[in-house]
């Protein structure tokens, strides 16, 4: 099964055990590492310091949707300009 044609929404899972599945399911999951540095980078960006724990559950929203959009980067653009936790600063 492909990493693209997955999909957990619906097992009652939450969304770190949802992320953890799928990295075990797939085979290959280098796109995953690549997208996951790429937030982490946006989200110290976009904050102005380095990501802290707190920042756990935005970081899991924005890389799900990531997900679930077919890993493309204006998912991250978009879900950076909708969070209010960022518009902040």
């Amino acid at each position: 099964m492909a990493c693209d044609t997955l999909r957990f929404e619906d097992t009652g899972l939450s969304v770190r055990q949802r992320l953890a599945m799928h990295k075990e399911i797939c085979q290959y999951f280098s796109c995953h590492q690549m997208i996951e540095s790429m937030v982490e980078s946006s989200i110290a960006y976009g904050l102005h310091r380095e990501s802290e724990f707190s920042d756990q559950e935005l970081f899991e929203e924005v890389v799900t949707q990531t997900n679930e959009n077919d890993n493309r980067l204006r998912v991250i653009l978009r879900e950076f300009v909708n969070r209010e936790k960022l518009q902040l600063r």
